[in-house]
């Protein structure tokens, strides 16, 4: 927000977000309601008379507690009020009911509507209807500023966006009036007891206070949980406690507006495509993978929360999985091939997978996997896993040149995993064998194995092979011309040293 926002008075903020409601035509129809919720509360003090009324009396409360508290109710609760005070059943309030039929300002009706209707409706950092859309547990507003780095907790975030939680998406309205920001919350200035913002709508002092009264009851109304509240039993001496989990609508808004929001889609998918056409981008490409979604209602997300809506309704997760232990890296010495024994990372079985299953499936429709979009899908995958292989071989690139001379590994081998060992002899046999085609057809080889796996309903044939050393052809070649240009620069530093 900039400063001239925040230097706005709060008076014509809240005249400005009362306004954009379009509901100035519902004033009659809001003083109704806020008389018909006088009376209905009036009512509910009923007191019981002598005995030989009593049956009467119970029967008449029994019906009134039938009336809605509508607008369209209010005549008939009137009716009833009356009734309750000329039998002396109730006191009555006149002075009040008086000031609520000659209330005529809007806005004042509006934000007396509002904390009417106020149970549940407030701004809140973590919503109990996350864990389910129908729960009834309370929502929080975590105000602890404490941090710890070993823990993501939602006082880790810089600036967290605060969502608004209420019973139905109906309220969302009032929910968004106590989320106004004019350098801080509305709900936050009454919290903590200024009164300046709401002072210029209400008709006196004494109503002020009543309002300042009425939304901090509701702010810290007690806790309660839910049968369809998630609850984790945790056992301490002598008992146990049940722990309520709930969700941090403002660590999922954060996540949500850093990875998966509709900007970032569209740069993502910009910047993928300048990656494929391997074009400039002044963008860093980000990719968030091992993801999950957890659909929090199957209709009308804003029924949960503010945020819920504009979220689609959908919470994004991380993979919670420990770290994957990263072993030393060793030099293949006892090897004579670097596909013996080589086992890739899961994603690239998965390709692995992909590519087996394709196969087999247009082989039972008995349809070629020539077909240029078909063969498109399975050279994608295949160098998919090519790209794994030549990332690993990258690493062992960085081993101190030369370790390759007194291992197992055949001469094209130690071309392809030790290309910068400065021996004239080792060099010149680099530029005369073709180690490429061995590593491409060894490859080939590797993947066909695979694919046959343990079941072996994949029966693998020469043209797989071809096929699959066709695909990495140009990849080795794009490999093989980088290591040159470090060679070359490295020949060309040893040359200005000495």
């Amino acid at each position: 927000m900039n400063e001239n926002e925040q230097s706005r008075p709060w008076s014509a903020l809240i005249k400005e977000y009362i306004d954009s409601t379009g509901e100035q035509n519902k004033l009659l129809e809001y003083r109704q309601l806020l008389l018909a919720d006088f009376y209905k509360s009036q009512l509910l003090t009923a007191k019981a008379p002598e005995e030989h009324d009593l049956k009467a009396f119970n029967k008449a409360c029994k019906a009134a507690e039938k009336i809605k508290v509508t607008a369209k109710e209010c005549d008939k609760l009137s009716l009833v009020y009356a009734d309750f005070i000329g039998k002396a059943w109730i006191k009555g309030n006149a002075e009040q009911l008086a000031r609520l039929q000659a209330k005529s300002c809007f806005y004042n009706i509006w934000i007396c509507k509002a904390l009417m209707q106020g149970d549940g409706v407030f701004p809140a950092t973590h919503i109990a209807k996350l864990t389910h859309s129908s729960s009834g547990a309370s929502s929080i507003f975590d105000r602890i500023s404490a941090q710890d780095d070993r823990y993501l907790t939602t006082s880790s975030l810089r600036s967290p966006v605060i969502d608004g939680a209420y019973p139905n998406g109906a309220l969302s309205k009032n929910v968004k009036f106590l989320m106004l920001d004019n350098g801080g919350l509305l709900s936050e200035e009454i919290y903590h007891g200024n009164s300046e913002p709401l002072s210029s709508f209400a008709d006196d002092g004494q109503e002020l206070a009543s309002w300042m009264a009425g939304f901090n009851a509701i702010f810290n109304a007690p806790l309660k949980s839910d049968s369809l509240a998630k609850q984790v039993y945790f056992p301490v001496d002598g008992g146990y406690h049940l722990l309520t989990p709930l969700t941090s609508s403002a660590t999922c808004q954060a996540i949500y507006d850093k990875c998966f929001s509709k900007d970032v889609k569209k740069q993502q998918e910009k910047d993928g495509k300048a990656v494929k056409a391997q074009t400039y981008s002044d963008h860093t490409y980000v990719r968030t993978t091992n993801t999950a979604k957890i659909a929090t209602v199957a209709s009308q997300p804003q029924n949960v929360s503010v945020l819920n809506g504009k979220r689609a309704g959908k919470v994004h997760l991380f993979s919670s999985q420990p770290p994957v232990w990263q072993s030393q890296l060793k030099a293949p010495l006892t090897k004579a091939s670097y596909f013996d024994g080589l086992y890739l990372s899961r994603a690239s079985q998965v390709n692995i997978e992909f590519i087996r299953d394709f196969i087999i499936r247009f082989n039972d429709l008995a349809l070629s996997i020539k077909d240029p979009k078909r063969k498109k899908w399975l050279e994608k995958w295949v160098q998919s896993v090519f790209d794994e292989i030549l990332d690993r071989v990258s690493y062992l690139h960085a081993l101190p040149a030369g370790w390759s001379e007194n291992s197992e590994l055949t001469d094209e081998y130690q071309c392809f995993l030790d290309p910068y060992w400065q021996d004239q002899a080792f060099q010149a046999k680099r530029k005369t064998i073709d180690w490429q085609t061995v590593v491409r057809r060894d490859f080939a080889k590797w993947l066909n194995r695979w694919l046959v796996g343990k079941d072996k309903t994949f029966t693998a044939t020469t043209a797989h092979r071809k096929l699959w050393q066709s695909f990495v052809e140009h990849q080795l070649r794009k490999f093989e011309s980088q290591v040159q240009v470090n060679l070359a620069q490295s020949t060309q530093n040893l040359a200005e040293e000495v």
